[in-house]
């Protein structure tokens, strides 16, 4: 009796499942037909379109300049994508946002329940003032794939610092057309040490040479996703380009692919030239001024100014200084910030001005 009971029960608990099953399969498909792509000329109309429907992506493009982030239209725009449970991409371009307003954004999207997939910031004159409360948001964000901030006025320090708080899930980054130079690419690429990064984009910015060539090096130590890195349009001379190029050939041997978007290339016969091996450079640095370097490199790499100190770190010591001598002697654990050091300092050593 008791096992033809159990049956019963088994087969009245797996037709419930099946049930539950086909009504959360059912909701999700109504939603996502009923969802639908939102696209509008300013703050007033997001707001209404927010609220009359399912806005599965929402678009705000050359809307009026932003006067104030008390504007009646903003303000109401504001309220209603905090309390949106749909929007899922956002994109915000060409609306004259400035620091102020992309900050309010920022706290609105903080709000929300529901995480975005995708964010466009574009052209909407943010500079590295402005990204505070974005960091906040991609600190909080747990979906997000896509982030652009192309055609803004971010410069290495903000590309650095939003480098840093990327999430995890982040596939592409778009920083084309800002003020970007070899720090900030650097920073990039070892993000994507961290996150699931395949794309970079940073086409049009003032990535130079001796970001180039450090770029190389960092590529063959590096073992990431990466599968795309836009430089179009860059202060890169041929040697920044044949490095880059010997890297990406080396990178196929082992079986990794990658593409590199570059300037321009340069002939076979200057390829084919050995690059003269690196002058041996020395930084005339004290103590202090090691320090405050590595300070200076991440808010995150505050704590670590002590202890280059507390070693007697002086510049002569720091050009030679090993990930074993940050890791054993100087006790950084974290091995991405070891590596963020050091290719920091080789971006150093590759400049003419020691």
């Amino acid at each position: 009796f008791f096992f033809f009971f159990f049956i019963q029960y088994c087969a009245v608990a797996m037709v419930f499942f099946r049930f539950v099953v086909a009504v959360f399969v059912l909701a999700l498909f109504v939603n996502f037909v009923l969802a639908k792509d939102c696209s509008v000329r300013d703050f007033a109309a997001a707001a209404a379109a927010l609220q009359q429907h399912k806005c599965r992506e929402l678009k705000v493009k050359m809307s009026p300049p932003l006067v104030s982030v008390s504007d009646e239209s903003f303000v109401g725009f504001l309220d209603a994508l905090g309390a949106d449970p749909h929007v899922r991409e956002l994109e915000l371009i060409e609306n004259g946002l400035g620091d102020e307003g992309v900050s309010a954004i920022m706290t609105a999207l903080i709000k929300r329940n529901m995480d975005l997939y995708g964010l466009e910031i574009v052209n909407n004159k943010l500079t590295d003032n402005g990204v505070g409360e974005l960091i906040r948001f991609l600190i909080k964000s747990s979906a997000l794939r896509e982030l652009t901030l192309s055609s803004n006025e971010l410069t290495d320090q903000g590309a650095s610092d939003i480098a840093d708080s990327l999430p995890r899930q982040t596939h592409e980054v778009d920083f084309s057309h800002n003020l970007i130079g070899d720090l900030g690419f650097l920073s990039l690429l070892q993000a994507a040490g961290r996150v699931m990064l395949r794309e970079i984009e940073l086409e049009g910015n003032a990535v130079t040479s001796d970001g180039a060539v450090a770029a190389a090096d960092f590529l063959l130590e590096s073992d990431d996703r990466l599968r795309e890195i836009d430089l179009k349009e860059n202060d890169i001379s041929d040697d920044g380009v044949i490095a880059l190029q010997a890297a990406v050939a080396k990178l196929m041997e082992k079986g990794r692919s990658l593409t590199v978007k570059l300037p321009h290339r340069p002939k076979v016969h200057r390829a084919e030239k050995k690059r003269a091996p690196p002058r041996n450079r020395s930084l005339n640095w004290d103590e202090n001024k090691v320090s405050e370097w590595v300070k200076n490199i991440s808010p995150s790499f505050e704590q670590y100014g002590a202890l280059f100190q507390a070693n007697a770190v002086n510049g002569a010591v720091l050009t030679s200084i090993t990930d074993e001598d940050l890791r054993d002697v100087i006790g950084i654990d974290n091995p991405m910030h070891r590596r963020r050091i050091l290719a920091e300092l080789r971006a150093v050593l590759a400049r003419d001005e020691l």
